[in-house]
Order: C-alpha cells, then structure tokens, then sequence
C-alpha cells in the first residue's frame, strides 16, 4: 500500500512538472516584439535596473534582481509597499528602468510609484496586459499564464505564474549577457566566492606539479627501467624526455598493462612503446576546463605547455582535490 501511495504522488509530481514544461513550452512560442523592445530598454539603459514587486511576484523580482548583477548590471531591488514609504526615492526616473512583477497586473502600490516618480522607462511582466497599470508602463511583457493554469488545485495558489515569470526573466538575463559578450572571466569576477568562484578562478597553473616533481626517464631506457619511478611517484605515469631534457611523449600505468598483456618482455626500449601524440593544455586553462578535456578524452593527466616549453603535469585527483 504505501509503494502505491509513494506511486501515486510521484506521478503528481511528474504531472505539475510536465504542467509546468508544457506552459513555458508555450510562452516560448508567444515571444514577440514587446520581448525585444524589452530587451532594447535593459541593454541602452543607462541608469539601474530597478526590480520592483510585492508577495510571491516580489520574491521573483528580488532574486532576478540578483542574478542581473551576477553579470555585471547595477541593480536594485524596491519593495513594493516600502516604495510608498520613502524607498520610491532610490529611483532616477530619468535614468532608471524599473521593471515591476505583478501576475494580475493590479497593484495599487506599484501603480503609485509610477504616477508619482514618472519613470521614462517601465516595464510590466505580467499575467495580465489589458489592466490599468499594464497601460501606465512602457511595455507589458505577457507571461501567458492565468488563474486557471496555476498547478495547485485551489487556482489561487502562485505555481505556473511563478515558473513563467522566472523563465521569461532568465531568458532576458542570458540575452543581455549574451548581448554584453559576458564572458567566464567576467562572471568569475562579478562570482569571486563559492563553489562556482572556484570553478571560473582556479587555473592548472594553480595546481599544476612542476617538472622538478615529476617523474622523468629517459628515452634509451627499457620499460623494466622505468617500473622504480613509475611505481614510486603518484602520477599514474612516467613523462620520456631526450638528452637535452625535451619531452618526446608519455608512458602511463594502463600503457604498461597494455603492453604487457601483449608481450611479457621488459627489456624492450620505452620510445617504441610511448605516447608521442600526448594530450597538452596551457598553464592559463581553467581546471575546470582541463577536467573536461580529461573527460573526454578519458585520461587522467594533462602535459601542460606554454610557448612550446614543457612546464609541468596536471592530474585529475589534483583538480578533484582542488574543488573539495
């Protein structure tokens, strides 16, 4: 009985999810021209960004608010209710474009800051265009939602109004990103903390082990020559230089079982049986780009090289210890 209990509120689950999908599926395919003269108002504007609302609409502006800084916008968020109480003068009407979120579209509260600030620019997401406060803004952006498509069976409850007003303001944000060339430096610069700071700062020349800490042998030797300094280091590999110190290719610990699988015979040269075609990544690489060539190329170390000069070996549990 309780697997048919559990049964039953997973496919609950999976029907709202599915509601959810279909109706931003939807607006996907309502996107018009208000979308792109929306997006022309946030790219040319040159004061703030001003994120306004109240309730759960409020709670929405409050976190784009946020996610527009992560990509270098000077935001601000404004209360609706506190607007009315002295808040409204952080707004440079001339300057500032104020987007408000409101699904029904009537807020008395909002619709003062207007009449009283008199923005140049506003913008309305909205559930609602044909209200009077959809008629006081510069552009009311449809979100395509009405009280019969929230999920929760009292249709009152804000679900579907929620996700489509956070879908149609992320796909601003990634426009305008994409609009301002924002690139991995830039965020990590704007996003210096956490796991993702992490990710977007640390280099391979940030972890990378030196030549003078790896394990080199040279070329003429046999592969029974170069067992004590494979085993003895923890790279998973020996790095096969020439007399003038030069790397000529990469020998690692799944090459040796290949090789003696084939043929049990460790008097063999190690040049004949090397890696010349290495994979390499340069000192600058983010880590987190360097796990992903590792990845896909199914390897566990990097050469890393700069101006053609060998500088030193990445290897995956180095990253991996790095991001811990």
């Amino acid at each position: 009985m309780a697997s048919t209990k559990l049964n039953s509120k997973t496919q609950n689950g999976s029907n709202i999810l599915n509601h959810f999908s279909k109706k931003i599926a939807e607006l996907s395919n309502h996107l018009d021209h208000h979308f792109d003269e929306t997006l022309r108002l946030i790219c040319e504007c040159q004061g703030k960004l001003v994120f306004c609302g109240l309730g759960k609409s409020g709670h929405v502006a409050r976190l784009i608010c946020s996610s527009f800084q992560s990509i270098g916008c000077q935001t601000v968020f404004l209360h609706g209710s506190e607007a009315n109480h002295g808040d409204m003068g952080i707004i440079d009407p001339e300057k500032d474009l104020v987007i408000y979120f409101s699904f029904s579209g009537k807020s008395p509260e909002l619709e003062n800051t207007i009449s009283t600030m008199k923005p140049k620019h506003s913008i309305l997401i909205t559930g609602n265009t044909t209200t009077t406060f959809a008629k006081m803004v510069s552009i009311a952006l449809d979100i395509h939602v009405k009280d019969q498509d929230e999920a929760w069976p009292i249709h009152k409850a804000p679900s579907t109004s929620i996700m489509a007003m956070l879908a149609i303001a992320y796909a601003l944000m990634m426009c305008v990103a994409h609009n301002k060339s924002i690139t991995l430096q830039d965020f990590s610069r704007f996003h210096p903390g956490g796991y993702i700071g992490l990710m977007l700062s640390k280099t391979v020349l940030d972890i990378l082990r030196p030549v003078d800490q790896l394990p080199l042998v040279k070329e003429q030797s046999s592969l029974i020559d170069i067992l004590p300094t494979m085993t003895s280091y923890l790279c998973g590999c020996v790095i096969i230089i020439d007399e003038a110190d030069r790397i000529q290719g990469i020998f690692t610990d799944g090459d040796l079982r290949r090789v003696t699988q084939k043929s049990p015979e460790l008097s063999i040269p190690i040049h004949s049986v090397m890696t010349r075609d290495f994979t390499v990544c340069p000192p600058n690489m983010l880590a987190a780009n360097a796990l992903d060539l590792m990845e896909q190329k199914k390897i566990t170390s990097l050469i890393v090289m700069e101006n053609n000069q060998f500088r030193g070996l990445v290897h995956i549990h180095d990253i991996l210890r790095s991001f811990s």
